[in-house]
């Protein structure tokens, strides 16, 4: 999603400016339309605000700055509000109860607005869309396709279990990363530990007698005593170097640099891949069960698969369904897709069952990421043990050689 400023002008000629949020320009343009306005000027806000200083920038970092609501607590609001529009209980009075038994703070603004914005006659998706960062396009396609079809209970059913189905993950993850972490914070403490209070009152004796030390041990003072001089030259690099970094990963082509080395990094990569399929897969199916035209879904499931480079790949396979080509023929042709999702793609559009063949891609290629996810989790904890004690063995060893040395001498 981009957030995009515009200057345009309404059916009665008066000018207005704003800024509004969209997955790209072109739907931009069609929501500004939608509403009456013909646009003199569209430009993206991180564009627009690129010849700021540095200070309007920081400035601007908490300026209408949405309420932060808890992927659980979307998902828990989303069931909550499925079973009672199942039960026949009216979308205002739905929303009602959900904001009095709300305890986040963040869930009552988000929901008291949609609350506000139906009673003054707004649909539920088009009072979402005024909250991206609370709800994504897909979400809002979704409830836009419940409110026509008149299956909003069901959808939004549907809706929860997508988001049960990615938090699942998410938590397998996070619960899988304790270990590594606990392991790379401790070794980061010994070694901080070593080099702060242990190596300093070592160190002592040996000064003066620097070119009779051993090669480990000279390395090791040097380096300590770079680290103490230039310690403040080191920090501002790094932190130069994550902002230089995070303003590329702004811009549209670092970002496509970025995504392009992530899939052809190894073992990494892979796991990209598999996720991103997954993800378009489930999302897609979700919406074409729904009701919602191919083209429509692949437009709203291109803004959220967080991958420039597959993005443009689906925005090139959008192209050949317009010109007359199958979805299956349009995805061949690059090796991003395998084979294997072709293939069930095609047999899902001769039989009538896309959406359940999307759904099948995405529980095998869910379970391959996850599978992927625990081997190369279970690989990092040994390889940091390594790396810790391969450094501690080092400073161990540059510390005891000229202690041996001085022995056998004394000897």
């Amino acid at each position: 999603m981009a957030e995009f400023y515009y200057k345009a002008i309404t059916a009665e000629g008066e000018e207005v400016t704003g800024t509004l949020v969209a997955p790209h320009r072109r739907m931009a343009l069609q929501s500004l339309a939608s509403k009456g306005l013909t646009a003199t000027d569209l430009s993206e806000v991180d564009q627009a605000r690129a010849g700021g200083s540095l200070l309007e920038r920081l400035l601007a970092l908490g300026r209408d700055k949405a309420p932060r609501v808890k992927g659980t607590e979307v998902t828990e609001m989303t069931r909550q509000l499925a079973t009672m529009i199942n039960s026949d209980v009216t979308l205002i009075d739905a929303l009602s109860v959900i904001y009095e038994q709300a305890e986040s703070e963040a869930v009552k603004q988000v929901v008291g607005k949609l609350r506000d914005a139906v009673k003054g006659g707004e649909n539920l998706s088009t009072a979402m869309e005024a909250q991206p960062g609370t709800f994504s396009p897909l979400y809002t396609s979704m409830v836009k396709v419940g409110e026509t079809g008149g299956m909003l209970g069901d959808v939004l059913n549907q809706m929860a279990d997508l988001l049960e189905a990615e938090q699942e993950v998410k938590g397998e993850v996070r619960a899988a990363l304790a270990y590594p972490l606990i392991v790379l914070l401790l070794g980061v403490a010994t070694v901080v530990l070593i080099f702060t209070f242990v190596m300093p009152r070592i160190l002592k004796i040996f000064e003066g007698v620097e070119a009779a030390l051993p090669l480990p041990t000279q390395i090791l003072m040097q380096s300590g005593a770079f680290m103490r001089e230039h310690w403040w030259h080191i920090g501002l690099g790094i932190v130069l170097i994550v902002v230089v970094v995070a303003q590329l990963l702004r811009t549209e082509r670092g970002r496509l640099v970025w995504d392009k080395v992530r899939l052809r990094l190894p073992l990494i990569g892979p796991l990209v891949r598999k996720a991103a399929i997954a993800r378009f897969s489930r999302c897609l199916g979700a919406l074409v069960h729904g009701g919602v035209p191919l083209l429509e879904g692949l437009e709203s499931v291109s803004a959220l698969l967080n991958n420039r480079v597959m993005s443009r790949l689906i925005d090139q396979a959008m192209a050949s369904i317009k010109d007359g080509r199958s979805f299956a023929d349009s995805l061949r042709g690059n090796d991003l897709f395998p084979a294997m999702v072709t293939h069930m793609v095609g047999v899902g559009e001769k039989t009538g069952k896309l959406d359940n063949m999307l759904m099948r891609i995405a529980e095998t290629y869910e379970r391959q990421t996850r599978t992927l996810i625990r081997v190369l989790i279970s690989m990092l904890a040994p390889m940091l043990i390594i790396c810790i004690a391969t450094m501690v063995a080092f400073i161990a060893l540059a510390l005891l050689l000229p202690i041996f040395k001085m022995n056998q001498l004394m000897r």
